[in-house]
């Protein structure tokens, strides 16, 4: 709780100090941003994956895959304050929030010296973040606003599942079947990254442009894996993962 204050005491501060000073066309030089888009997490983390537990038994699972990509979509909003103006632009600050809920669905089949396995996967992941940017606001181009920004999140909402199967086929006729549902709680999840954004005015108040978002991520998760064998085993792991994301924006110049 103290953390969120503490974030929307900084995004508030910008929007304070915005209605004390204007530009010289009697501007606030603040923009208020809504966006919309795509996101791709990489080596989101398999938790106590099927591939783990078959090792820790003696099974030859060789090639198998412990994480997939996962793919989703993103929504946002947030306010830029440019201020003390510069022959090339303005440095920025603001903040703002975004949610991302992302999914995986993937099946692998690997082929080794003793038979294959077949691997399956789907997973869903949904988090809601307070976001904090800093950077600089380029506008030597007419109409044309080139945000580059540091930026840093911090989710105030996170909902998270997956589950398994994994079938192994040996030469020898025998297969092997199993499945697990991970139940968990991810705490602490955090990102840190570069933000872009380019937009075009097209009148005095409105724009439209495009963002992109680099971030990596950090969280803790601690839960439960549940085996089709009724076998359970304890979840407590520290992850990390990379975000790319692709945005359509929206503005609104005050």
């Amino acid at each position: 709780m103290k953390k969120t204050l503490i974030l929307f005491s900084l995004f508030a501060f910008p929007l304070a100090y915005s209605q004390e000073k204007k530009s010289d066309n009697g501007k606030l030089n603040l923009d208020i941003l809504g966006s919309i888009g795509f996101t791709n997490y990489t080596n989101y983390p398999a938790l106590n994956s099927l591939n783990d537990y078959f090792k820790s038994i003696g099974v030859n699972v060789d090639g198998s895959e412990s994480t997939a990509p996962y793919y989703g979509v993103n929504v946002g909003a947030s306010a830029l304050y440019s201020f003390y103006k510069t022959s090339i632009g303005y440095p920025v600050v603001g903040g703002g929030l975004s949610y991302v809920y992302a999914t995986t669905d993937q099946s692998k089949t690997k082929y080794y010296t003793d038979g294959y396995t077949s691997n399956s996967k789907t997973g869903n992941t949904s988090s809601l973040f307070i976001d904090l940017y800093a950077g600089f606001n380029f506008t030597f181009i007419e109409q044309l606003k080139i945000f580059t920004l540091f930026n840093y999140g911090y989710s105030i909402y996170d909902k998270a599942s997956q589950s398994e199967n994994f079938n192994i086929y040996l030469n020898s006729g025998l297969t092997i079947k199993s499945s697990l549902n991970n139940s968990y709680t991810v705490k602490n999840h955090q990102k840190y990254g570069f933000t872009g954004i380019c937009l075009y005015e097209l009148t005095n108040d409105i724009g439209i442009g495009a963002g992109l978002d680099i971030n990596s991520h950090s969280f803790s998760a601690s839960g439960t894996s549940t085996y089709a064998t009724g076998f359970s085993q304890n979840i407590n792991q520290n992850s990390t993962f990379a975000e790319v994301s692709a945005r359509f924006i929206m503005s609104y110049s005050l």
